[in-house]
């Protein structure tokens, strides 16, 4: 397999050019974006790579730290309260997902869900 590589076309400070890095597999595929806005819950952005898939969600007046994120199946649950009021919203998710998500917060009110792709293992038996 024949590995590519990368040069910066930029001169760093010293006046030296920049070194040839490895480019990996992940650099080369794209990351798919999906949004989904639906009437009366918050906005979902969604990239999906090789191994994973990112979930971001604006839920204004809500605490990050405050909401409950689980994953059930192929669906990102969202739950909590927040001045009394509940806030409930599933996203459907391209894809079965390992169901440790790891919460980013990024303090602005947008919290980042990162989560593994799961990969299946084939349990079929051929006959020899």
């Amino acid at each position: 397999m024949e590995s590519t590589t990368r040069e910066p076309s930029r001169q760093n400070e010293r006046g030296s050019e920049d070194k040839k890095y490895p480019e990996s597999k992940l650099c080369r595929s794209a990351w798919e974006k999906i949004e989904q806005h639906k009437q009366n819950q918050a906005p979902v952005t969604m990239w999906i790579g090789v191994a994973s898939v990112i979930v971001a969600i604006l839920i204004p007046n809500i605490d990050p730290d405050d909401l409950d994120v689980s994953v059930l199946g192929t669906r990102l649950l969202f739950r909590g309260t927040a001045n009394s009021n509940y806030f409930s919203q599933d996203v459907d998710l391209p894809c079965a997902v390992e169901v440790h998500p790891i919460r980013v917060p990024d303090g602005n009110g947008i919290l980042y869900i990162l989560l593994m792709k799961k990969h299946e293992v084939d349990t079929r038996s051929e006959a020899i």
